[in-house]
């Protein structure tokens, strides 16, 4: 069989002339080789096999040491944009618009970006975007006019809630914190006043929103975060982001069933982590599929904890290792430990 010219093994190349960042709504790749262009992050990319993996193995040393590359920086940018798609329905609720279609859900061919799944089973940051924006009781914040919603397509009207707003900078520093009381009516969008962010983006020009609803005990229903800007050039901010250290643990959920894992992320930095992505390997180093995460691609602010929990396959390779990156987040794995007993 003749080998396909476009499937052979990426050039090397000096990694210290290599640069990946975001530039308004681009993403930017800069090589000594011809592998890519300025691509527009919508409409899609589609870029070759060949194209693909060299792009994935080049960045700067610092964008390695966070493990970042064009396969993040586009998985971020495509968590955005299918949140947005569905929070964007939901914000006209039964008014302007009554559904929403995606023409597709997976491409045919290998590709890094505009896919809920792909057909090895590995489920990329859209499929969590889409699950968080479909949350029977979602929280979001509204885009164009950062009007704050809380969406509710149960049949069961929902009282006693509480929504807390905070802004925090790129750096970590607390900028506005909020509270609101909220019914939420059965079927409806409960649409609340605008977040008083404009002359907070006009100094900072980007900035980390977190709302998180909460029920009359307290308990978290849904949680969000998002990084408006001011203007799209606004945007190159994501650049300047340090890579935070964040403390990964794993182990056995339960004592019985080697399938649940329970896994730990704490933001030790003092600044946000955007999208940290977990993903489960069995004891040689390969990928486990398909595997089932709680969440992925998650937000972290500083010093926040998050819980997430992974069912792995019954039979064949188990999950062993789990590895973690991000777009701001020091790459690392940890081996899976036993559950302990007492």
């Amino acid at each position: 069989m003749q080998r396909n010219p476009e499937i052979a093994a990426a050039p090397a190349v000096d990694r210290s002339s290599v640069s990946v960042k975001i530039v308004g709504n681009m993403i930017e790749l800069k090589s000594p080789i011809a592998i890519a262009a300025t691509a527009p992050v919508m409409p899609p990319v589609v870029a070759t096999t060949r194209q693909r993996a060299a792009a994935d193995n080049v960045a700067t040393s610092a964008s390695r040491a966070a493990g970042i590359t064009v396969r993040s920086a586009l998985q971020l940018m495509d968590y955005v944009s299918y949140r947005a798609i569905f929070e964007g329905f939901q914000a006209h609720l039964w008014t302007e618009n009554s559904g929403r279609l995606l023409w597709m859900t997976h491409p045919s061919w290998p590709s890094n970006t505009w896919q809920i799944y792909s057909s090895d089973y590995a489920t990329a940051a859209p499929y969590y975007a889409v699950k968080k924006a479909c949350e029977p009781i979602h929280a979001q914040l509204d885009l164009p006019d950062y009007r704050l919603a809380v969406v509710n397509t149960t049949r069961e009207a929902q009282s006693g809630l509480t929504l807390t707003t905070r802004v925090v900078a790129l750096d970590g520093r607390p900028l506005l914190d909020r509270r609101d009381r909220v019914e939420a009516a059965a079927n409806a969008v409960t649409t609340l006043s605008q977040l008083a962010i404009a002359p907070i983006l006009e100094h900072e020009r980007l900035v980390v929103v977190r709302v998180t609803l909460e029920d009359r005990h307290g308990a978290i229903i849904s949680e969000n975060s998002y990084w408006p800007g001011l203007d799209r050039p606004s945007q190159q901010r994501l650049n300047e982001l340090v890579p935070q250290s964040v403390e990964l643990s794993a182990r056995r959920a339960r004592p019985d069933d080697a399938t649940v894992i329970a896994v730990t992320l704490v933001n030790r930095g003092s600044a946000p982590v955007l999208n940290a992505k977990i993903t489960a390997f069995d004891a040689h180093g390969n990928r486990v599929l398909p595997v089932y995460y709680s969440d992925n691609y998650v937000t972290l602010l500083p010093h926040e904890t998050r819980r997430l929990e992974i069912h792995c396959p019954a039979a064949a390779n188990r999950c062993e290792k789990i590895a973690l990156r991000g777009w701001d987040v020091t790459a690392r794995e940890t081996s899976v430990l036993s559950m302990e007993t007492h």
